[in-house]
């Protein structure tokens, strides 16, 4: 009985939460008596102290503690890696009985193109004041036009440049170290 009572009383009150209110009884209700049931007795709760807490001194600052921060490593940029040296290179142009430029200044292992333009031309080393040739290089015999002769300067020194078919064009390569 009890638990049909306590049923009914657990959908009255699903059905007072979703409707709208009931007006209140004049009455109370009556309930029969209660009936004793046994609980095991329990021990009641007993209090403890609150342990204490240590008062900083008037004159004493409280202490805060500050974090401390990891050190962060930067980061870094891998080795550059050792690069050759470019090649340098320059040129010299064989044109209409002339060298163009007729002096140039480089650096021992400096790359000269000698570019043939107009008629044939054979660039090669002479000494200085003669067109005998020096010995340092000689290119082929007749290169035409749009052809080219390179040579690599490996020591210091000052060069005469000659044309082999037009001695008078003349020019000088300064070689530096």
């Amino acid at each position: 009985m009890k638990k049909i009572i306590y049923v009914l009383a657990l959908i009255a009150l699903m059905l007072s939460a979703c409707s709208t209110p009931a007006p209140l009884p004049t009455s109370a209700p009556t309930l029969p008596p209660a009936q004793p049931t046994s609980v095991p007795p329990t021990q009641a709760p007993q209090p403890t102290a609150a342990p204490a807490q240590a008062q900083p001194a008037a004159t004493q600052a409280a202490a805060t503690t500050v974090p401390t921060l990891a050190p962060t490593l930067a980061p870094t940029r891998p080795p550059a890696l050792p690069t050759a040296a470019q090649p340098q290179v320059a040129s010299m142009v064989f044109e209409d009985f002339r060298i163009t430029p007729n002096k140039i200044t480089i650096s021992v292992g400096t790359t000269v193109v000698f570019q043939i333009r107009g008629s044939k031309h054979q660039p090669y080393s002479s000494f200085p004041n003669n067109t005998n040739l020096s010995g340092l290089f000689e290119s082929p015999p007749n290169l035409g036009a749009g052809t080219s002769y390179q040579f690599t300067f490996r020591q210091a020194g000052v060069i005469t440049v000659r044309c082999g078919y037009h001695t008078e064009m003349v020019a000088t390569i300064e070689v530096t170290p």
